[in-house]
This record gives structure tokens, C-alpha cells and sequence, in this order.
């Protein structure tokens, strides 16, 4: 059960995503020795970013949460809303902290990109949360990661005060020349004489489980097991 301390957090929460019937729980497990999170409904079910059934008002998780469900809050992405999760910032949060003229890649998304932003649950990583969609196809590369559908997003509430971010806003013009800078397009491979790589050769197995889990997919091939 998460403690005081968090509660006390979500109320940092913007009303914005309050209002919305987009609310999850989620709950870490350990899986190949690494944990991992995965959505859960407020009856303990697997919830899925894909099935609006399965997803909740921001209230009833956050009562679902208080009798020991799930481990905290998450928010389903899509139709408009985006999120990006920059990891392993501590360095650079501490220095754009001292000076927000740092060149890290953590400070330039703090500068230019507007909308509410927190600490990861681990406090090591950073989380914005805004409306717009992703400027290409890329979604991952090195400790950045930009969504803006069929995926699950955990808020803690944790909020980032640099600057006023208690609403959230459409940020994308401001995440184009961002997204341009620091999620370079996959090098385009000669497949002359070579085999084709298929799509989930771009995925590694960690990838693959914690997009079936999202989905809820997982469950149904452990039934089959």
C-alpha cells in the first residue's frame, strides 16, 4: 500500500487529468530478475491500454489504491494526451537545479517544454505529461521515451517546480525541434543480399513483456501455458 506521502503527492495532481476517465492502478512485479509494472483495474484485473472498460475515474482508483490495491496510479494515453519519460536524470536535474543554463538533454526538455512535469516513482526519473502527438515514429532511444497511445503512464504526483506547471498543455510545437534533436531517425540499412528485419527485431524481450503486459495480452498466453 503506497504510504501518506504519496497520497499527499496526488493532490499536486493537475484537475486536468483528474476529470478524465483515463485512470488505472498498477502494481510492480519481478519478472527475470527485473521488476516491472503492469495496469491493473480497481477490482485487482489486469487493465489494458486498449479497452476504455477497463480504465476507471481518478477518484475510484485513488479509494481502490487506499485498500491495497495495486502499488500506485497510472493513466492511459491517448486521444490527445502524450507522455515522456526521460530516465536516470539525477545528475541532471541536480545541475539544471544549480543552473538552468545546463546542456543536458534532461534541462533542455525542463526549458522549452511547458506542461506539467514530475519525478519518477523512483525519483530518478523525469515524466511530462501534456496533449499532442508524437512528431514521428520513433518512440524510444537511449533513456528517452515519447508515447501517445496504447500505453499506460504512472503518475505519482511528484511535481517539478521550476517554473508554473499545474495545468496541462498541448506541447507539440515545443516537443518537434526536441524530438528532432535527441530521437534520430533509425540509419537506413542496405538489405541487399540481407534478410529483412521484421518490426519486433527492433524490440528487445524486456520491450516485447512489458508491451503485453500494457495491453493485458500476457495474461491470456499464461492461461494458455
Amino acid at each position: 500500500m503506497a504510504d501518506s506521502e504519496v497520497f499527499k503527492s496526488y493532490e499536486n495532481i493537475p484537475d486536468d487529468l483528474k476529470k478524465e476517465r483515463r485512470w488505472c492502478l498498477y502494481k510492480i512485479i519481478e519478472r527475470d530478475g527485473k521488476k516491472t509494472k503492469i495496469p491493473l483495474q480497481v477490482n485487482g484485473k489486469p487493465a489494458k491500454s486498449t479497452d476504455t472498460s477497463t480504465w476507471n475515474t481518478y477518484d475510484i482508483c485513488l479509494k481502490a489504491l487506499k485498500i491495497n490495491v495495486g502499488d500506485g496510479l497510472g493513466f492511459m494515453l491517448g486521444d490527445g494526451y502524450l507522455g515522456i519519460d526521460i530516465d536516470k536524470v539525477t545528475e541532471d536535474m541536480a545541475e539544471y537545479f544549480k543552473d538552468n543554463n545546463s546542456d543536458s538533454m534532461t534541462a533542455d526538455f525542463l526549458r522549452n517544454i511547458s506542461t506539467y512535469a514530475e519525478f519518477s516513482p523512483s525519483g530518478t526519473g523525469l515524466h511530462f505529461i501534456g496533449k499532442g502527438k508524437v512528431p514521428g515514429g520513433r518512440k524510444r532511444y537511449g533513456n528517452l521515451e515519447i508515447y501517445d497511445k496504447d500505453r499506460f503512464f504512472i503518475v505519482t504526483g511528484n511535481s517539478i517546480k521550476d517554473k508554473e506547471r499545474n495545468s496541462i498543455k498541448d506541447i507539440e510545437s515545443e516537443l518537434k525541434p526536441l524530438y528532432d534533436k535527441y530521437m534520430p531517425k533509425p540509419k537506413v540499412v542496405n538489405t541487399e543480399n540481407r534478410k529483412i528485419p521484421t518490426k519486433t527485431s527492433y524490440y528487445s524481450n524486456r520491450d516485447i513483456l512489458e508491451k503485453l503486459f500494457d495491453r493485458g495480452d500476457i495474461f491470456h498466453i499464461v492461461e494458455k501455458i
